[in-house]
């Protein structure tokens, strides 16, 4: 009975094993996840985190390590696939400062969301905080941004960004309550009258 439940139990850890979908934009944020999963299942085996590596990759990514597939390291070919693959996906500095003051949009993100992102972007680059908030704030519709401009120097920015979630979230349902309403013509309250019907007014 013991060895019934035993093996039921490893059956059950198989099934529900599950590795997240890889986060091109930010794998060391997947490595994490990974690896406490690793921690979780108890996979200490450097060969076993391999082979689990591989099979969570997908098909792009593969390709740009394809070279450590066909020749991995005897010792722990786990951290040398690790390391390539983050050497490889990741976002040049140059790249991330270009999204940062270029390309970074509002988009349908919440302006926290923004934030957040932009702050990604920085990684373990450090920006004053004064020039980090007038930045989000010139990446903020112009009426948000004037909105939000009555506040600064009162609030910090992280103050800032609760109050702006809250005027957007305002803004987007005042925006949606314009839309649902018809547009039908407007009707006079009386007919006008026409050349004929002038003729027999008095």
């Amino acid at each position: 009975m013991t060895e019934d439940k035993s093996a039921a139990s490893a059956v059950e850890g198989l099934v529900s094993f599950r590795m997240p979908a890889f986060n091109s934009r930010k794998p060391h944020i997947w490595f994490f996840q990974t690896e406490a999963i690793f921690a979780n299942r108890k996979i200490t085996s450097p060969v076993q985190r391999y082979y689990y590596l591989i099979e969570a990759l997908p098909a792009d990514i593969a390709e740009e390590v394809e070279d450590i597939f066909r020749a991995p390291p005897a010792e722990d070919p786990y951290t040398a696939l690790k390391q390539a693959i983050l050497e490889r996906t990741n976002v040049s500095e140059t790249a991330r400062l270009e999204q940062l003051f270029n390309e970074l949009t509002l988009g349908d993100r919440k302006p926290s969301q923004l934030l957040r992102q932009m702050r990604g972007l920085l990684s373990a680059r450090t920006m004053d905080n004064n020039i980090l908030q007038q930045l989000w704030l010139e990446k903020l519709p112009p009426q948000l941004s004037h909105t939000l401009s009555m506040f600064v120097g009162d609030k910090d920015l992280t103050q800032l960004t609760v109050i702006a979630d809250r005027v957007a979230d305002n803004y987007h349902h005042a925006s949606a309550v314009t839309l649902s309403r018809p547009n039908l013509p407007l009707q006079p309250l009386h007919p006008i009258p026409t050349r004929n019907h002038r003729k027999l007014l008095p």
